[in-house]
């Protein structure tokens, strides 16, 4: 059986306007959310811990989110709520809220930097150089080793509390570098267990080093 088109040209004509106006407004729409220098905003990633680009993107989006209220304070606590979660699941320690609020206002003075620069100044290293930091891992981490150069956690000298689980090392190290790595389903039971092995040997290590000082 064969089925025939009774369409008219005008009918044709109709529904071709009617899909350009749609991809018209998609793009128009499009245009006026994307970021000059980071293009269109987006949520943050759960999978991975965020680098700067990923942070302001979500800044970004929740920004012009008609859903999301409140002034610069408001979203860039939201944001850096939302960021200590991330690391949260990843069982990653981390500093204070009000230190996070703080480096995701930062984070944004600094795009706000990038976008006054002309674009001849555009090719000049200082703005590139800065640009590619925004590639790099948002760092709230408690632990700071890996800055001072460790890269074996049996030489990291934080105490217990703001120290990677073992764990999870391999994935901090990843995150710092190459960024290939990405967040499974988490075994709370095994992380549960290593931790309190290690605030037990954290525990009898500091009652020895108690009982040494007062001989």
């Amino acid at each position: 059986m064969r089925f025939f088109c009774c369409c008219s040209t005008s009918s044709i004509i109709g529904f071709i306007a009617v899909v350009i106006f749609i991809t018209m407004s998609a793009c128009n729409t499009r245009s006026k959310t994307e970021h000059s220098i980071f293009g269109q905003p987006s949520e943050l990633p759960k999978k991975q811990l965020p680098t700067s680009e990923d942070v302001f993107r979500a800044y970004d989006y929740c920004l012009k989110d008609e859903q999301c209220t409140g002034g610069i304070h408001q979203i860039a606590t939201k944001i850096a709520e939302d960021v200590i979660q991330v690391y949260a699941d990843a069982c990653i320690p981390t500093v204070q809220l009000s230190c996070v609020i703080v480096k995701v206002k930062r984070l944004v003075e600094k795009v706000h930097k990038l976008g006054k620069y002309s674009e001849n100044k555009k090719t000049s290293q200082t703005f590139k150089g800065t640009l590619y930091s925004f590639k790099t891992l948002f760092d709230i981490c408690s632990c700071k080793c890996y800055d001072s150069g460790v890269r074996d956690r049996s030489f990291c000298s934080c105490p217990l509390p703001q120290k990677i689980p073992a764990i999870e090392w391999k994935f901090w190290l990843d995150q710092k570098r190459e960024r290939k790595m990405y967040m499974g389903s988490i075994d709370k039971v095994t992380t549960s267990k290593l931790k309190k092995k290690e605030k037990r040997q954290y525990e009898c290590c500091i009652e020895k080093k108690t009982k040494n000082e007062w001989v």
